[in-house]
């Protein structure tokens, strides 16, 4: 009886020390951080967005879509939320995209572990590009000019000299 007793004792202590593993890798699981909600504007090339959709990324995560209506996103159905999967997206780089747009909004931040979710207002400014090229475009125009102004005033020197 006593060897029957010392087995179980002995499957009873293997179990113990089996559950006792399972529960220490169970606190190795990876939670993930503490999001960031957000609402806000949307501006592009310094005009309110009448309407788009809206996405925030962390590598090769990216929130679900929401609506840009009248220049504004706020939390509906969806939110913006910034919250990837596992801590391992702590300290990278957050950018926003907006559907049609090439360029990723001017605001980017490193996501950071938070003590517990966050709502924050936000203005997003995008750039189609269009602005450098008005700006060359311009540069090109004042070139113009001033070599045109050049060619006027040797032609005018000219017809009163001669």
């Amino acid at each position: 009886m006593s060897s029957k007793l010392g087995r179980v004792g002995l499957v009873m202590l293997v179990t113990i020390a089996l559950l006792g593993v399972l529960a220490a890798r169970a606190q190795d699981v990876d939670f993930p951080p503490w999001p960031i909600i957000y609402d806000g504007t949307v501006e592009v090339d310094g005009e309110l967005l009448s309407s788009g959709m809206l996405t925030a990324h962390i590598g090769d995560w990216t929130s679900s879509a929401v609506p840009v209506v009248g220049g504004r996103f706020a939390c509906g159905n969806p939110c913006l939320i910034v919250g990837p999967p596992t801590l391992a997206y702590v300290g990278s780089e957050v950018t926003f995209r907006l559907a049609g747009v090439e360029r990723p909004s001017l605001l980017t931040f490193d996501f950071p572990q938070l003590g517990e979710p966050d709502r924050r207002a936000v203005t997003l400014e995008f750039s189609t590009g269009s602005g450098v090229s008005l700006w060359v475009t311009g540069l090109i125009g004042l070139t113009a000019v001033a070599l045109g102004g050049g060619v006027v005033a040797l032609m005018f020197r000219r017809g009163a000299s001669g």
